[in-house]
């Protein structure tokens, strides 16, 4: 087909007609005119369902009539496509059931036992994410999504799995914004700046910590959120050697904590129990250094122990407790307290390696380090808690890096 002759035929002066094969192609490439529709005179066809023709000479009536049908179809065609959907309302809520579910369970089970589950529901709602759906199923979804990525990336933190963490965590933050939720986001922010606290970037975690309120305006404010970025702020501060911010943190979070109230997903690893906090800020405190703020952090460690103790077995969060433990018993060995340092390590030395977190063992580690007198009354059962402690935790960060982790 030349050139000459295919311009022919476009402006309507058709001489001759082409021949079988060319007729098919040209059907082939413009479905669904038929070669007598595509050389006819200009305006006498419309595309369209049922290939309608147009009569010569019609009037502009007729033209905008048609015209209006075709819109009329086409309008159809889209909202026949646009209530298309790959997503009962029972899966989606089946899926937010099973997200609150594994962060409840996370408090009391070990995090191994989770990790097939939480994967399931992660490729779930990736899964129906590329789907199609209506807007509104599209934010829970991502939502859903964005809360099972920062579990798996708080698990992964558990397991001294830095790098993980940070690719789960800022995968929760794209869905989150997607979802559009500035709450979870600012729980993604302390989670971010836990990863940073946990890879020895303190300033980054203060950073991240600091804008993560930039989400909590108005009400929000008043959520235990706000209580866990101060938290993670103080310390962060507390391990770089900053005393006044540290306390400034520390007190702003007590001030959040009167203004707290209820949030819409304030269960498991998104809630942030007064045991939870009181362990923390007794870190934070043990971390400043120096006779008063050691004090300061045993204080804290016992309330914390106290109010988990007074806690359901069901609802303990068996790794906080854990921690607790271990700031106290470190806070003790300051004071020259073994036996009773001893103590609150022996519940720690009960419990699965699974169940104790990278942070704890780390800590762990420097208690085992602080100078000890072996005569002095309890190193003895001290240093032989010591060495079980040491013994389990080799064997979980053996199994740790044997296995995969997502």
């Amino acid at each position: 087909m030349s050139e000459r002759q295919y311009k022919n035929w476009r402006s309507g002066n058709v001489k001759s007609h082409p021949r079988t094969t060319a007729a098919l192609v040209l059907e082939r490439l413009f479905p669904p005119w038929t070669i007598a529709e595509l050389l006819a005179p200009p305006r006498t066809v419309v595309p369209g369902p049922g290939n309608r023709r147009r009569q010569p000479h019609v009037s502009a009536e007729v033209d905008i009539e048609i015209d209006i049908d075709d819109d009329a179809v086409e309008a159809v065609q889209f909202a026949q496509a646009a209530a298309a959907t790959n997503v009962h309302p029972l899966v989606l809520d089946q899926l937010d059931a099973d997200t609150a579910r594994l962060a409840d369970a996370y408090r009391t089970r070990p995090s191994a036992e989770l990790v097939d589950e939480l994967r399931a529901g992660r490729r779930t709602a990736f899964r129906l994410i590329e789907g199609r759906q209506y807007p509104r199923q599209a934010l829970r979804l991502h939502l859903a999504a964005a809360r099972l990525c920062g579990l798996a990336g708080i698990i992964a933190l558990d397991a001294g799995r830095q790098r993980a963490a940070a690719d789960l965590v800022r995968t929760a933050e794209l869905c989150a914004r997607l979802g559009g939720d500035p709450l979870l986001l600012a729980w993604i922010r302390a989670a971010q700046s836990a990863v940073a606290y946990a890879e020895r970037r303190e300033r980054d975690a203060v950073a991240l910590a600091l804008s993560g309120h930039e989400f909590l305006g108005g009400e929000r404010a008043g959520t235990v959120t706000a209580v866990r970025l101060f938290v993670m702020e103080a310390c962060a501060r507390a391990r770089i050697g900053d005393t006044p911010g540290t306390l400034a943190a520390l007190a702003a979070a007590h001030s959040a904590r009167q203004r707290c109230m209820d949030e819409p997903f304030e269960v498991g690893v998104f809630a942030f129990s007064i045991a939870e906090q009181e362990g923390y800020m007794a870190g934070a405190l043990l971390d400043l250094g120096g006779e008063r703020h050691a004090q300061a952090a045993i204080e804290a460690a016992r309330r914390a122990v106290t109010a988990h103790a007074a806690t359901p077995a069901a609802l303990q969060s068996v790794r906080d407790l854990a921690a607790a433990h271990v700031v106290l018993a470190a806070a003790l060995v300051r004071f020259g307290e073994p036996l009773a340092a001893a103590r609150q390590l022996g519940y720690v030395a009960e419990l699965s390696p699974a169940c104790v977190r990278a942070d704890t063992r780390c800590r762990l580690v420097g208690l085992a380090a602080l100078p000890l007198d072996a005569s002095a009354p309890g190193a003895r059962e001290l240093l032989s808690v010591f060495d079980a402690l040491t013994a389990s935790s080799a064997d979980s960060d053996a199994a740790s890096t044997a296995g995969p982790h997502s």
